[in-house]
């Protein structure tokens, strides 16, 4: 071991097992953007995307190319569709930079993105280890490892399934166990969260900036090296503006609870970390004005609370180690801390309890649909949450002595009750409480990893035995979201795991159909848009990309489409939907359900059939007959 305990140098020696992660996590996610690029499987093409919202990423990497030109714009938008308010998050802007980095090199905008994802996963885990040793000390090597390798009952689950042949019914009745741990997205397992450079890269840059307080708290940073946690602070927070807030109240916990240095040091240092976090707010507030249109997507269809079944699911097995652990040292806060720590497990209790309650009244305990539940029970269980204070305000004088760990008990705690939660029915859903889950993992293994300490004074083999449980889930959730839903190695089923979770792939007929497109906009399901902006170039109507890059609303765009592709849908609405929308052409990919629709839009005199393979067709749409409709 060649790690430096003593904390007096800015520099951390991490073990080499600790870089082997690193480099590994690193290079599996290289691996993943070049697998399917370069070897589809069989009756697949590769669509030019990695994930969903490449589509987002890959196409604001050519912004300064093309003049922020848009292919997602509509063809009523009022600035045409080349506006630079179509990129209207800042983080668009640091991909358009990639982009000028890929023009400078001359090689391909999806080598750069890779590479750059890879290198920020890397960047990533390293503060990661780096805060680790500065918070946790003696546990970091712990901690760590857990972070970076353990897993909840996510993988084991899929395994399970996959060897009983329950591939459909996987997607059916068991989500609730992939959706925090194998799903790409912004959840809680660092895994499916490490394609996003917009994530990886801000965390990276706040965590170090955070570890560089801490140190200047305990003596060992010199006073210019805050200039340089203000600048990291900033960076993150104009990438992305919710890891500047995220990990600024990390760092106020840190402050009020964490350390003891004077009050007026402390109230100092949280209020100049501040004015970094505010300025990227700002930015991000700035920017997203030039398209109100995105803004309403925020508002309206990206938040939500976090599904609180699949949360219990991944954070299950650590829940037997971290869970005596947190109970244990509840006694070490004092003031408002315990207060606040208590009234977070009286919330929690209670909205364990209604949920229980709501699922089993309505019978979703087995299909696990979570999404209306946060609204109903939340505010009723802020009774818990009054119920909890009040018992610690009456036991104010039972504290035991401090524990220098207890803000990482209030920084777990706080997360998981905020972003379960919809305050006010659903008023806080406004401010995107489930985007928390990226900084819940972290408190969940320090707390585990305390749990393991006291552990393994006392019984050697239980801890080893805990610790190769959770490595073992861990490693089954890492392979299940590499091998089937980050990628399309393992082709399990085609009924379940196509096209909502692989943008990065599409059958061979859609290909050939696609490749008979000719000039004009496309009007097509929303996962099929993406492939044809990509592969052919066309402006579409709907996509993933239209959540940032277009001048309407999502849910009225989507609205419009579905009004046109779903069945039982008047002659007269479609030809509405296609004339106001400016569609060329009408795209039903092999995987969309057409049935016997297919001889009804044969039948339209507006619409002329251009190519058909498999279940795959195309249309184009003769404007003249559109017209003469009316």
């Amino acid at each position: 071991m060649t790690t430096k305990r003593n904390g007096d140098s800015l520099r951390f020696f991490a073990p080499w097992w600790a870089w082997a992660i690193i480099l590994a996590m690193g290079g599996l996610q290289l691996l993943a953007h070049c697998w399917t690029a370069l070897w589809p499987p069989d009756g697949l093409v590769w669509t030019g995307l990695h994930i969903p919202d490449s589509a987002i990423f890959l196409y604001s990497m050519r912004m300064f190319r093309t003049g922020f030109e848009s292919l997602y714009a509509t063809c009523h938008a009022v600035h045409g569709d080349h506006y630079f308010g179509y990129f209207p998050l800042p983080y668009l802007w640091l991909y358009g930079l990639l982009g000028l980095v890929a023009q400078v090199l001359h090689v391909g905008d999806y080598v750069v993105y890779a590479s750059a994802t890879a290198a920020s996963v890397c960047v990533f885990l390293a503060a990661v280890y780096a805060f680790l040793r500065r918070a946790l000390r003696e546990h970091a090597d712990t901690a760590f490892l857990l972070f970076a390798l353990s897993g909840g009952l996510g993988g084991v689950v899929w395994l399970a399934a996959v060897v009983l042949g329950l591939n459909v019914e996987f997607m059916s009745y068991l989500r609730r166990f992939a959706i925090c741990e194998l799903m790409e997205g912004t959840n809680v397992l660092p895994m499916t969260f490490y394609p996003r450079l917009y994530y990886t890269l801000p965390l990276a840059a706040c965590l170090v900036a955070v570890t560089l307080v801490m140190r200047f708290l305990d003596g060992h940073t010199r006073r210019r090296l805050m200039a340089l946690a203000l600048l990291l602070v900033l960076a993150g927070s104009v990438i992305n503006a919710r890891c500047g807030v995220f990990l600024w109240l990390v760092l106020a916990l840190y402050l009020w609870s964490g350390t003891t240095a004077p009050m007026r040091q402390r109230a100092m240092l949280g209020g100049v970390m501040a004015l970094p976090v505010l300025a990227g707010c700002l930015v991000t507030r700035a920017l997203l004005q030039t398209n109100p249109a995105t803004l309403e997507n925020m508002l309206t269809v990206a938040n939500m609370a976090i599904w609180f079944s699949p949360l219990v699911c991944v954070m299950f097995v650590h829940l037997f180690v971290a869970g005596p652990e947190l109970w244990r040292r509840r006694r070490g806060l004092d003031g408002w801390a315990r207060v606040c720590a208590y009234g977070a497990l009286g919330y929690l209790a209670a909205f364990s309890v209604l949920f229980l309650a709501y699922q089993a009244y309505y019978g979703n305990l087995l299909t696990g649909r979570d999404a209306a539940v946060a609204t109903v029970v939340s505010d009723p269980a802020l009774l818990g949450a009054v119920v909890g204070a009040l018992f610690a305000l009456r036991r104010r004088g039972a504290t035991a002595e401090r524990d220098p760990y207890g803000w990482i008990i209030l920084w777990l705690l706080a997360f998981v009750t905020l972003g379960i939660s919809a305050f006010g029915q659903g008023w806080f859903l406004r401010f995107g409480p489930h985007r928390l889950q990226v900084l819940i993992w972290l408190p969940l293994c320090m707390v585990s990893a305390l749990g393991l300490a006291r552990l393994r004074s006392r019984w050697t083999m239980a801890a080893k035995v805990c610790t190769a449980i959770l490595i073992g889930c861990g490693v089954c959730s890492i392979a299940a979201g590499f091998l089937c839903f980050q990628t399309p190695i393992v082709h399990v089923s085609e009924d379940w795991w196509y096209p909502s979770l692989h943008a990065e792939v599409m059958m061979e007929t859609d290909a050939r159909v696609i490749d008979a497109i000719g000039e004009g906009r496309v009007l097509a399901p929303k996962e099929a848009s993406d492939a044809v902006v990509f592969r052919k170039g066309n402006p579409v109507v709907y996509g993933v990309g239209s959540f940032n890059l277009a001048d309407e609303a999502e849910m009225l765009l989507r609205g419009e489409v579905d009004a046109f592709l779903m069945p039982d849908v008047s002659e007269d609405e479609r030809r509405r939907v296609a004339e106001r929308l400016c569609a060329d052409y009408v795209f039903y990919p092999d995987w969309f359900p057409l049935d016997g629709r297919i001889a009804e839009l044969r039948a339209y005199p507006w619409l002329d059939e251009v190519a058909h393979e498999g279940n795959a067709v195309l249309f184009r749409v003769k404007k003249d007959e559109l017209r003469g409709t009316e």
